[in-house]
């Protein structure tokens, strides 16, 4: 490991993400020049953080859109709802979708 990223400040970035997600979100991070561990469990799934100087950066990706999806609205009972779609973001996506397997 670098010696600098031992004296570097770590933040929480995911705690509620499983694999085969999780790992996608690391190698593209990784793609990105992001470093990334895993540092622990949740209740949920692993902790991944992010070195805090690369906290927004890591949050953009998150947040771009993916794959041409769009979503759907629903109402607080998961059903369709209506008004205007809205583009699927890497956030947005089930973390066993198949999408993350490749």
């Amino acid at each position: 490991m670098n010696p600098d990223l031992t004296l570097t400040p770590w933040v929480c970035f995911t705690k509620r993400t499983e694999d085969p997600k999780l790992a996608w979100i690391e190698r593209r991070l990784a793609d990105c020049g992001i470093p990334s561990r895993r540092n622990g469990h949740s209740f949920h799934a692993p902790i991944l953080e992010v070195l805090a100087q690369d906290e927004a950066a890591a949050w953009a990706f998150l947040a771009e859109p993916i794959d041409g999806r769009l979503r759907y609205p629903r109402d607080g009972r998961g059903r369709f709802a209506p008004g205007p779609r809205t583009v699927e973001t890497v956030d947005d996506v089930p973390d066993d979708d198949p999408l993350f397997t490749e």
